[in-house]
Parts: C-alpha cells; structure tokens; sequence
C-alpha cells in the first residue's frame, strides 16, 4: 500500500512539474490540477488520517514488546482479567 501511495504521489507531482518539495503547502499546491480547490484540504486530512491508523499498531507493537520484555500474559484475544499489563500499556502508549 504504502508502495503505490509513494508512486501514485510521485507521478502526480511529476506530471504537474514539482520534482522538489520542500513543504505540505507546495504539495497541496502540485495536486491542484488533479482535485481542484479541494487539494489544500484533501492533504492535510489524508496526513490526519495516516496517522490515526498508525496509532493502534505502534500501541499494539509497544504492548506486545513491554509484555514479552517482563514474561507478561499478551494478546488481544485475551480479557482485561487475563492480560492486565499488557492492556495497561495498550491505555498509557494510546493516551
């Protein structure tokens, strides 16, 4: 996915002639051509929300690590009652 995110961008921004960006701003200005006024929008949302799927697996991966580290019972197939500290860390690395 993240492959065909980086070429599908590259292209665009080939295409409309900006092979050095240097800010989120100039990007949203390459994509103009393609989505219009919505491009100064459209970025920052698809940023805002790249990053909120990252939290779950680098919350999940902390988790994991920190109850394999200290021999805790992990996994998310288990009850809160079963895997306490794994779950605590899930709650402190998401807050």
């Amino acid at each position: 996915m993240a492959y065909f995110i980086i070429l599908a961008t590259g292209a665009t921004l080939f295409v409309a002639g900006k092979t050095t960006i240097g800010s989120a701003t100039e990007a949203a200005e390459a994509l103009k051509p393609i989505a219009g006024e919505a491009a100064s929008l459209l970025l920052p949302v698809g940023l805002i929300g790249t990053g909120v799927l990252a939290v779950p697996i680098l919350t999940g991966a902390a988790a994991y690590g920190v109850a394999e580290t200290f021999a805790w019972k992990s996994g998310l197939d288990l009850t809160v009652k079963r895997a306490p500290q794994f779950y605590a860390v899930v709650i402190a690395a998401t807050r």
